[in-house]
């Protein structure tokens, strides 16, 4: 496994990147948090790709000022579990294959009632074999040309602290579930849908 620390240093691959499990568990974790919590940001410019199929895992944190952007097209070969432990904002322009995607909490933690800074944005195709979580404490939008399919069985969680628009699709198939969670805002769905099979849409005001 492969560590890339810094002390609120930004993180940037200009060209594409290729993750190779070579021994351990397959896991390239970035942390640009060490000694100040506020972070700095993460960025790939170009692809991100792994050698086997949901054998390489990724985890980031950026911190609650840091961002993690995501310009090229990742996981041509999917990914295993990709983990945003925290950042103020997310985008994913060209879309993300992988076993799992979680984005555990934005700028200040955990979403609450008071909307704060940050936004995760999606502008491309999300598609996990497995569960599918972001939880931003400012927007979440998912933009006309970005999607979320998660695999059978599995679990889509989207959690703001501010507004959430939907322009693009939302698809939790067969045995998944479907949760949306917002603090008393604002869900508008721009010619966006919410889509399962079989399977519970559950839409939570946690005030």
């Amino acid at each position: 496994d492969r560590t890339i620390t810094t002390t609120a240093d930004a993180v940037g691959f200009a060209t594409n990147v290729t993750l190779n499990k070579t021994g351990g568990t397959g896991l390239l974790t970035i942390n640009t948090t060490s000694g100040n919590a506020a972070g700095a940001n993460i960025t790939f410019s170009s692809k991100l790709d792994g050698t086997t199929v949901r054998a390489e895992h990724l985890t980031i944190t950026a911190g609650s000022g840091g961002a993690v952007t995501f310009t090229g097209a990742v996981g041509a070969t999917r990914l295993g579990d990709v983990l945003i432990t925290q950042a103020r904002d997310v985008t994913i322009q060209s879309g993300i294959n992988a076993k799992t995607l979680t984005q555990s909490q934005g700028a200040t933690g955990a979403p609450s009632t008071t909307p704060s800074v940050g936004a995760t944005t999606i502008n491309g195709a999300v598609d996990t074999t497995g569960n599918t979580s972001l939880a931003s404490s400012g927007a979440l939008n998912v933009s006309g040309t970005g999607s979320i399919t998660a695999g059978a069985g599995s679990t889509v969680t989207l959690t703001t602290g501010s507004d959430m628009t939907l322009s693009g699709s939302v698809t939790a198939p067969a045995g998944a579930t479907l949760n949306v969670i917002g603090t008393d805002r604002i869900l508008t769905q721009n010619g966006g849908t919410l889509t399962t099979t079989n399977s519970a849409i559950a839409l939570i005001a946690d005030e």
